[in-house]
Order: structure tokens, then sequence, then C-alpha cells
């Protein structure tokens, strides 16, 4: 934190203007996330506590130059029942001891207002484990994982933190591939996602609501997380007009092999295959966009080619975006060597090339503009 501030000198309320996040003087705000995730895991923690204090990991994340971590969360982080934190060397991180998994997030969230970080909440999938379990959906039937209680789960945050302006938003469900886009009735996510925000900015009115892709629009497949075709159909209405957001996610060929990585024009065919998805709805103004997942290993020629093109477009158009993602377990590897401490010397020249290219003067960790 700059010399004499405190965390009552950051004010993270955003809005939209047109295809910009504006902070309460108009002036434009570019996320540069990162991905820590553990939270919606079995352990009920952002993973890496059992080699490091959460506050020294969150202090590096500062240094490295980004200003809001996205956190993901499960549903059963809700249910006292569902399990204790785990996997916390509590030497290193003694203030987290006998804390709940929705304790462990007020303190990253507490901590985070202190350093300057924006925090960007991610329920990521219902059951705590390592994927989502429902087809992509925020519900399955039950009465544990209804929509409704998916619903009064958001209610719950927003009160929660209704005092604490580091939660910059709710990123309302990750990945719904199983879902519709304006149609379908229950698995129609525009209409879900409107039915949530509105319900959030009724306790939380400061929030940006971030709306995720689904996968298959008008029998068009792409990335979990990155169709957003549909938008240009019926796009998502909440009473607010100017906290919408959609949120995007996009991986280079080595996380899955696609159709369009295998033209001859690639890569140079890449710019128009993401502005149809998702792309278009900032270069129309609709609503900004968010690429809250990307990520690569870094070690192949394409990806490295998909990489340049995306921190080009990404750095072009002034949009924010989420690397995945911090861990150094995570798939693709994230920014920590697997001493949960050492940074990929790769990955950090990449991506501080690209907060170089889309930082904005409404707010960094080491002014007091924000």
């Amino acid at each position: 934190m700059p010399t004499g501030q405190t965390a009552a000198d950051f004010d993270f309320t955003l809005s939209t203007d047109g295809n910009r996040l504006v902070n309460d003087d108009g002036e434009t705000v570019v996320l540069n996330s990162v991905n820590w995730f553990g939270l919606e895991t079995a352990n009920y923690a952002p993973h890496g506590l059992w080699a490091r204090g959460y506050k020294d990991m969150m202090d590096d994340i500062v240094d490295l130059g980004f200003n809001s971590i996205r956190l993901p969360f499960s549903a059963d982080l809700f249910d006292a029942k569902a399990g204790a934190p785990n996997g916390i060397k509590f030497s290193l991180n003694p203030d987290l001891e006998g804390k709940s998994g929705l304790q462990i997030m007020d303190a990253i969230v507490d901590y985070a207002g202190e350093i300057g970080l924006g925090v960007v909440l991610d329920y990521h999938w219902l059951k705590a484990g390592s994927s989502n379990t429902s087809d992509g959906l925020w519900f399955d039937g039950s009465t544990k994982y209804s929509h409704s209680a998916w619903i009064n789960d958001w209610k719950a945050l927003a009160n929660r933190y209704l005092d604490d302006p580091a939660v910059i938003g709710a990123e309302l469900f990750n990945e719904p591939y199983g879902a519709t886009w304006g149609s379908g009735a229950q698995k129609n996510w525009q209409w879900a996602s409107a039915q949530a925000g509105n319900a959030i900015h009724d306790i939380n009115p400061d929030w940006l609501i971030i709306v995720n892709g689904i996968q298959t629009y008008q029998n068009d497949w792409y990335w979990w997380g990155g169709q957003l075709k549909g938008v240009a159909d019926k796009g998502v209405r909440l009473d607010a007009a100017n906290k919408l957001v959609y949120s995007a996610h996009d991986y280079p060929p080595s996380l899955n092999e696609q159709p369009w990585y295998q033209s001859p024009d690639y890569p140079n065919n890449l710019e128009q295959i993401w502005r149809e998805h998702w792309g278009y709805i900032h270069e129309q103004e609709i609503a900004p966009i968010y690429l809250s997942e990307f990520g690569s290993p870094m070690t192949s020629e394409r990806d490295m080619q998909w990489l340049d093109e995306m921190q080009d477009y990404l750095s072009e158009n002034d949009m924010s975006w989420a690397y995945w993602s911090w861990n150094a377990n995570g798939f693709p590897p994230g920014v920590l060597e697997s001493d949960w401490t050492t940074p990929n010397a790769t990955k950090v020249d990449y991506l501080q090339e690209l907060m170089a290219g889309t930082q904005a003067p409404g707010w960094t960790t080491e002014t007091s503009i924000w």
C-alpha cells in the first residue's frame, strides 16, 4: 500500500459506461486480475496455505501488479456440516485457525481492502470438489442445490459484504455450459442471471453483476463460459442500468484442440473468432467484457501465438481480464512455481506486458487515484 494510505482510502465501487468500467469520478478502470482457487474445493480455503501465509501471498499479488482477485467458491461453503477448512499450515496462518470457510473468505476480503486489491466473488460450482457435477447448471433439482438456494446464497453474500467495499461484484455462476440462452424455462441463463442480479441489488446496489457465457447457442459450440452470441438477440436486463458486465472464458490449443485452431490462417483467424463469440459486446459498446479465465502452460509455439494475439486484442480494446491462475497446482500451471513462492518468469513477463497494455488511470494498487 502506498505510504500514508489506509484501507479507508480505497473506494472500490465500480459502474459501467458503455463498454467501460468506471470509478466514481468517471475514470476508466481495467481489472487486471488473477484467479486464486481453493475455496470451491473440499479444502474450503484458497490453495497454497499449506506452504505460505495468505497475507504474504496477497502482498506478492500486489507486488506483481495485479489490482484484483477472482475468488472461486462453492455452494457447500454455506453448509457448516459439509466440511471444515483443511490444507492450512496454521503456524503460517494463525488467524485462520478455527475459522469456517466463509470466515476465511472474510479474512481474504478484509486484507484485500487493506492493500488495495479488489475481489470478484465467483460462484464456481455447487458441490465442493474439483469439477461441476450438475451439467454446468446452478441447480440440480435438490432442495440443497436449488435455484432458490443459489439466489439466497448470493443474497447472504451481498448482505455479508454490504459494508466491505473491497468486493467489486458477483460473477453469478461459472461456466453454465448446460444452460440455454433466452429460452428453455429453468435452464434459461439469460433469465436466471437477471433474477439473481436484481436480488443482489435489492440488498447491495454497488456490486457489478458479472454474467458468464454458456457453451452452445443456435448449434454453435464454443468454450464453456465463452459463448455469448445470445446477447445480440436478447441481453440480460437488470433493473440497474449501469452494473452489468459479461464475462467470457477462452483457452489456447494446449487446453483442448478446437476446429478453428486447425485453420490454415491460424493464428490470424483468432480475433474474428473472439469477436463473433464475445468481443462484439465490447466493440458495439453493449457492455464491458471481463475475460475471467484464460491461461496456458506457455511451453508451445502454438500457445504463444494464441497468447500474443490475445494480448493484442485485450490491449487494443482495454478489456478487463483474470488470468487462470495464481496456483502452483492449477491446470494449466499458474503463476507460482511448485514451491508456491517463486513466480514463473515466462508468465510474469507476459502478464506484466499485458498489464502495461491494459492498465487504466482509474485504479492501480500503487496510486491513490482509485
